[in-house]
């Protein structure tokens, strides 16, 4: 049996299903951190970002038989922003915090569907931006055959006091 140090809650388990609905065909991780000193992606740049290379890589994978809109039926995806574990705390606490750090915005993209060279795509789309050039500072990804239970929930850990749909980028119904 599984033990943790809180409860889930109702939107929690709403999103575990969801990312354990993700087709595992072609189902990749992704992570995308930012640099601590440059002037970084807000979280409406990133999500278009996001898009746009999904966009893009489906465009460019069949350019003959592409149509607007094809792209959410070929490719399933589902993205969490979240801060730095310092900065999320200072946001749920009645005591006085340090101000002086930083919030680390970030993202992990479940997506499905892709191959192993959707990755340039997205670095691509993420370099294009003449303002912010430079501001990531790390890209992991990782094929997934599957998703277990406790790697999924980690990923809500950040919606344990509340759901914030601006967190979360999804075109899975």
């Amino acid at each position: 049996m599984r033990q943790y140090t809180y409860e889930l809650n109702e939107h929690q388990i709403k999103i575990q299903n969801e990312v354990s609905q993700l087709p595992t065909d072609n189902l990749h991780y992704i992570v995308v951190q930012q640099k601590i000193r440059r002037k970084i992606f807000t979280d409406n740049e990133l999500k278009n970002h996001i898009q746009r290379s999904i966009k893009k890589y489906v465009r460019r994978k069949d350019p003959v038989n592409y149509y607007d809109g094809k792209e959410n039926e070929t490719i399933k995806y589902i993205a969490f922003f979240e801060t730095t574990e310092d900065f999320f705390k200072s946001q749920h606490t009645n005591k006085i915090v340090d101000t002086n750090f930083y919030a680390g915005l970030h993202f992990h993209l479940f997506i499905a569907g892709v191959n192993d060279d959707y990755i340039n795509e997205l670095i691509c789309q993420l370099s294009s931006q003449k303002n912010k050039q430079g501001c990531i500072s790390k890209i992991d990804w990782v094929k997934k055959e599957k998703l277990d239970y406790d790697f999924i929930l980690y990923h809500t850990k950040q919606m344990m006091y509340r759901y914030s749909p601006k967190m979360v980028l999804k075109n899975l119904k």
